[in-house]
């Protein structure tokens, strides 16, 4: 109990906020200015024995002898009640649309300061920390940011300080994924389920078609022709890296990826990328990530597939293309019904390489996760035309070393 006596009256009475009334002082309570002796006994401290272990005394009198100085019994060092004091204020900050922020603010005072932020002046509800952080803000988010400090000692408002945000460009065939944390693996084939924080980005909507590859690379490698709708397929993880490329300095954005060689035939069965290095901090497009890629293909659930936690044929065929209704062949995109991000053939038609290594999971959170440094295998994921539904989950991993191709191999890329 930390206990606060001002007074010199016998008998005054000892009251703690958390346990309430103690007791009260005696007179006969011992105490030496010299060596800050304190003897209590049932006769001289009665009701307040073993209670007391933090008690401060004001011009306390005991024995005709007046304490001048505020002493600690308990031995700590003793602070003064003082009002707030801010000493680090929050920052003005801009940010993209779908990005993490966070205020905070750094006070001092005693008791410890309580804390109230508010947005344009008004009180944000929970928002009583000395930070707050909006995980993934939106444009209604723009505007000014102040926290409100305080003790029973006083109060003062900070800085007030704005915040910006920008919109997001409108990028052509794509849809942007708002930033966010998911639960990512699944029970069956991809265990530990673990925790993932992503940075929002954007991925196409569709899967890349053989019109736009041809369009991009003036080649067209698949071998289901006929409708240039339908997937590229047929693509190496390096053909699907060099479209990347070609597509970003075609949108006049920066290219992510880089490589001192190109050995074989660029965009048909390119083998390898010497000293292939990949930049995620450009703004040009790249394979997305094993996490980007489940979390865009989850839509926002956490179900086995994102349209339902059990399969049933019949409801599965209007989401997908697969063993049971693909004759055996891609199929034009777009032609089932599209996830709750709006992506359509996340589940089937073709599966989509992801920019990933193999990677053992492991129950840590992470954030922005991109696989191993090393390794020989990059991962696909989605499943494809002649699978069923095992291939189909939200968690599925599968993957083959990147110099191979197939009938069933294409990719959809992302940005940011």
């Amino acid at each position: 109990a930390k206990v606060y006596v001002d007074g010199d009256t016998n008998g005054t009475t000892i009251t703690d906020p958390d346990q309430g009334v103690l007791g009260t002082i005696d007179l006969n309570l011992s105490m030496y200015l010299g060596n800050m002796n304190y003897n209590s006994g049932p006769n001289t401290n009665a009701g307040l024995d073993g209670k007391l272990d933090d008690v401060r005394f004001y011009n306390y009198v005991i024995e005709k002898k007046k304490i001048d100085s505020l002493y600690h019994l308990a031995g700590y060092p003793t602070t003064a009640a003082s009002a707030p004091v801010i000493t680090t204020e929050p920052t003005a900050q801009s940010k993209r649309f779908g990005e993490s922020v966070t205020f905070s603010v750094i006070a001092t005072g005693n008791p410890v300061p309580t804390y109230q932020w508010k947005k344009n002046g008004i009180s944000i509800v929970g928002a009583t920390a000395s930070s707050y952080t909006i995980p993934c803000i939106v444009l209604a988010d723009s505007g000014t940011y102040s926290v409100y400090v305080s003790n029973n000692q006083g109060g003062l408002n900070s800085s007030t300080v704005s915040l910006s945000v920008v919109a997001p460009d409108t990028v052509t065939g794509m849809k942007f994924i708002s930033s966010g944390t998911f639960q990512m693996g699944d029970s069956i084939n991809a265990t530990p389920i673990h925790s993932v924080t992503l940075t929002g980005f954007w991925i196409d909507s569709i899967e890349v078609t053989q019109a736009d590859y041809e369009a991009v690379t003036g080649i067209n490698p698949s071998h289901f022709l006929g409708d240039p709708s339908r997937p590229v397929e047929s693509v190496t993880w390096y053909d699907a890296v060099l479209y990347c490329n070609a597509r970003s300095k075609r949108d006049g954005r920066d290219t992510v990826y880089s490589y001192s060689n190109v050995p074989l035939q660029p965009y048909n069965g390119c083998s390898d990328l010497t000293d292939i290095v990949t930049d995620f901090g450009k703004n040009g497009y790249r394979l997305p990530t094993e996490a980007e890629w489940e979390y865009a293909y989850r839509g926002g659930t956490s179900t086995a597939w994102y349209w339902s936690n059990t399969w049933t044929q019949t409801e599965a065929n209007t989401f997908c293309w697969n063993s049971n209704n693909s004759e055996n062949t891609t199929q034009p995109v777009a032609g089932k019904l599209k996830n709750a991000y709006g992506l359509y053939d996340m589940a089937g038609n073709v599966l989509e390489w992801c920019n990933d290594r193999y990677e053992s999971y492991t129950s840590d959170p992470v954030t922005d996760p991109t696989g191993a440094i090393n390794g020989d295998d990059r991962r696909l994921r989605g499943g494809y035309w002649e699978n069923v539904d095992y291939n189909f989950r939200a968690g599925f991993r599968d993957g083959t070393t990147p110099n191979n191709k197939g009938y069933n191999m294409g990719f959809r890329v992302v940005c940011r």
